[in-house]
């Protein structure tokens, strides 16, 4: 172990969705489950040599899978020792997670600002590590520019707009990496931070490249939407010139609808639901588990890792469950694209499906929004473009890396 007073620096793109923390660090993309286990007195954990290369440097390329930290701040509402993503969602300890249902934001939550700070001292000390082939006994970590995002809701506030970025910038953090036999202090500040409504910066993100500063995306996620219409081409350019859009980003608690023209939002036309792929997900979890008694009421990322796993018996029928709670939330997103539709006087050149939820509901929403599309566009003027699988989760975090490019 050696003593460092040299500062590391990043910059982080961070999405904290209500199901998964997607973020992009220095350019690396982590994504994890949005869940957080109080270390309680009486668990253990591993406890790792310093002297251990091996498990040091095995640790350390695998740390998403183990985070076990130990805050504070006074950015956060409660302090103290925590089991982060995949290390709390195994401990067998109470689960703290976003709770869907309630109409909390995830603004006045720890879970986002505790799950960005574990991600910033880990990589941090695995950084440090790379460089010195040594753990050192602490650390200061500077965030020179962070780039995050709240549903759309949450950031007509003015007041919860700057309280959120308060919470980061602030404050000093304090961060205890508990895995080896000499605990790690990493000290985590925040210099700039900029905040994006969800949903408009996913479409952003399909403007604007999201690592050339200030170029106009063109890669492959518009591939489905070249496929489907037979076109030559797309990119960035096409879309910032396409008129009005509306994006649907379908998280795992809410579904953000964004009207934009161009890089322009109209925020007069933003709106959110209160709901997401994440309550229906309960809502089966629950059906599933009155059907079959022997199966224990999963959390929400362990009922969607198996109902997406694959065409196996155990997955189709947990995927049935949740086709079967889908119609209303289908309804919903239906109703609310017709009523935007209208309010932009039936010029919209696009309408964009994106988000964690997308690639789940597109079975049963696809055939009746294209039916809803036909009695609604007389011209047949409209297209609809079903972001694909590879980017639809992380289309905001696209945005909000070409947010930090420019400032």
């Amino acid at each position: 172990m050696s003593e460092v007073s040299e500062q590391i620096e990043f910059n982080l793109a961070h999405d904290g969705g209500n199901g998964y923390m997607k973020d992009r660090l220095n350019g690396q993309t982590t994504i994890f489950p949005s869940v957080l286990a109080r270390f309680l007195p009486g668990m253990q954990n591993n406890i790792i040599k310093a002297s251990d290369t091996k498990e040091v440097q095995n640790l350390l390329n695998n740390y998403l899978d183990d985070m076990d930290i130990t805050v504070q701040s006074n950015g956060i509402n409660s302090n103290g020792r925590y089991l982060v993503g995949k290390a709390g969602i195994n401990s067998g300890a109470p689960l703290m997670t976003f709770n869907v249902s309630s109409v909390e934001g995830k603004s006045t939550s720890d879970i986002s600002i505790i799950s960005a700070l574990s991600l910033v001292a880990y990589n941090a000390v695995k950084v440090y590590y790379e460089q010195y082939n040594n753990l050192p006994e602490n650390l200061k970590v500077e965030v020179a520019k962070m780039a995050t995002d709240l549903p759309i809701d949450e950031t007509k506030n003015r007041s919860i707009r700057e309280s959120y970025i308060t919470r980061f910038t602030g404050n000093q953090h304090i961060v205890v990496i508990n895995n080896f036999d000499n605990p790690i202090t990493v000290n985590v500040t925040f210099k700039k931070a900029f905040l994006e409504a969800e949903g408009v910066v996913g479409e952003r993100g399909l403007i604007m490249s999201p690592t050339n500063a200030g170029m106009l995306r063109d890669d492959n996620v518009f591939q489905p939407l070249i496929e489907d219409y037979q076109l030559d081409s797309f990119d960035g350019q096409d879309l910032m010139e396409a008129g009005n859009t509306i994006g649907v980003d379908i998280g795992d608690g809410t579904v953000d609808f964004s009207a934009m023209n161009g890089l322009a939002s109209l925020p007069n036309m933003n709106d959110s639901l209160n709901t997401g792929i994440g309550n229906i997900a309960e809502e089966a979890i629950n059906a599933l588990h009155q059907a079959y008694p022997a199966i224990r009421r999963l959390n929400r990322q362990k009922f969607m890792e198996i109902a997406n796993r694959g065409n196996d018996e155990e997955s189709r029928t947990y995927h049935s469950f949740l086709d079967q709670q889908m119609i209303v939330l289908n309804q919903q997103i239906i109703s609310k694209i017709s009523t935007l539709y209208s309010r932009l006087d039936q010029q919209v050149g696009m309408i964009i499906i994106s988000g964690g939820g997308a690639v789940a509901l597109k079975p049963t929403l696809s055939a009746s929004l294209k039916e809803t599309m036909k009695q609604l566009d007389s011209f047949n003027k409209t297209k609809i473009f079903w972001v694909g699988p590879k980017y639809a989760q992380t289309l905001n975090l696209d945005g909000l890396e070409a947010r930090i490019l420019i400032m």
